[in-house]
């Protein structure tokens, strides 16, 4: 409902739109004018925005006094309801005799205020009911019919100009202001698409100078050691010291084009995925052998939870794209780990599988944990000088679960370790 009520995108109200000072200031010199008084009601909170040109007759009587006061709340119920549909203004006599008008104020089809005029009298007045009306409510009868005499007298025609007059009025204030809003807020989203986008042109160029260097790394050692071994009198184990850097140094280097192109396809949406039927526990225990190798050298232990047994484990999934995922995340955990444990599995949770990788390493500060899964994104740039890479690793990861229909999530403390959750659908063949 209040979507439906106020202006742009529901998360402004007519009251914010228009100079409520600057409008009242207008309406008050109207008011001193011509004796009309004017209020201008949010349609939506029903709140005051202004009032001007009150009348003794109900400033002083009918408003003051709590009984005669319910008798106002009372008439302004008659003249509100269903204000929307009025094609006209409306003009309604009060139960204290006077007269007050409303007509509702639309904008771009919204009914966002109600405009309103009163304390007027069409004709001249009966006495005899005002001096009933100061016995019942025990006014000073005197006062109150020197306040009466105070009230304008005025004819239908004059009340619907004179409405009719201030509602346009009013309608220009409120889109003036409506455009100003637009246009302040197109130069403030203006102003955070040009900082996304200096981000990410710094973003790129520091990975193209990252990637330079990487890829000159391993370059280096391939070239420098393949001169090497030209040398004579090098002994065998020397050699076998110098290839086995250099097919490190090769397998570095595939490495890195491996990423750029991954990045590259899931950029042009060129990665599909393939379902098929998958043991997902034996999926995990080849990661398991495979990254337990690369832990023990790190002195690391590394810990294997498996959720379901190995037939319940047998899903639809793709399988080469859930590797993928699983390998970057253990290999990050391995890099920025350097004492305590690694420990990956997962768990059935409402019908779906969550996968997790938790490290005891370095953690992540909050304010970069939604950074992180952004393309050519580290959290430290002098960290990716000790650890190497090209900050790609959890973007691919990312795009390569939603591929899957799933997500990923992270809970880190910086200097306490790093948990990402990988939460996909569980399609059982069973």
């Amino acid at each position: 409902m209040e979507s439906e009520n106020n202006l742009i995108d529901g998360k402004y109200s007519f009251s914010d739109i228009i100079d409520v000072d600057k409008l009242e200031s207008i309406f008050t010199k109207f008011s001193n004018l011509t004796g009309f008084t004017i209020g201008l009601v949010d349609n939506h909170s029903l709140e005051i925005i202004i009032k001007t040109g009150w009348h003794e007759i109900c400033k002083i009587f009918h408003r003051a006094d709590e009984i005669a006061c319910k008798v106002c709340r009372k008439s302004n119920k008659i003249l509100f309801a269903d204000l929307a549909n009025e094609k006209s203004v409306r003009i309604v006599e009060c139960e204290h005799g006077l007269y007050d008008s409303a007509t509702p104020i639309f904008i771009e089809n919204k009914h966002v205020a109600n405009l309103v005029t009163g304390q007027l009298l069409l004709q001249n007045p009966k006495i005899e009911r005002f001096e009933k009306q100061a016995t019942e409510f025990n006014f000073n009868k005197k006062e109150y019919l020197n306040a009466l005499e105070k009230v304008p007298i005025v004819s239908k025609e004059k009340v619907t100009e004179v409405m009719n007059y201030l509602a346009e009025f009013s309608l220009f204030i409120a889109e003036q202001g409506l455009g100003n809003m637009r246009i302040e807020r197109l130069n403030k989203d203006l102003e955070k698409e040009k900082r996304k986008a200096e981000e990410s042109d710094k973003l790129k160029t520091e990975f193209i100078n990252n990637m330079s260097h990487e890829i000159r790394t391993p370059m280096n050692g391939i070239l420098g050691f393949s001169k090497i071994l030209n040398q004579p009198n090098l002994t065998e184990v020397k050699k076998r010291q110098y290839i086995t850097i250099i097919q490190n140094s090769g397998n570095q280097l595939m490495r890195i084009v491996d990423d750029i192109l991954e990045i590259s396809k899931l950029g042009t949406k060129q990665v599909e995925s393939c379902y098929k039927e998958v043991c997902l526990n034996n999926l995990l225990l080849e990661l398991f052998l495979f990254f337990d190798m690369k832990a023990k050298e790190n002195k690391m232990p590394l810990y294997l939870n498996k959720g379901l047994s190995d037939k319940e484990s047998v899903i639809f999934t793709d399988e080469t794209i859930l590797n993928k995922i699983l390998t970057n995340l253990l290999e990050n955990a391995l890099k920025f780990t350097r004492e305590g444990f690694i420990e990956f599995g997962y768990k059935v949770i409402n019908n779906k599988i969550e996968l997790y990788v938790k490290d005891t390493g370095i953690g992540i500060e909050q304010e970069s944990q939604k950074k992180i899964f952004d393309r050519f994104s580290q959290e430290e740039k002098s960290l990716e000088q000790k650890v190497g890479g090209l900050g790609l690793g959890l973007s691919i990861a990312k795009e390569n679960i939603e591929l899957l229909d799933g997500k990923i999530t992270v809970h880190s403390k910086k200097g306490s370790g790093t948990t990402f959750f990988v939460t996909i659908p569980y399609k059982s063949t069973n």
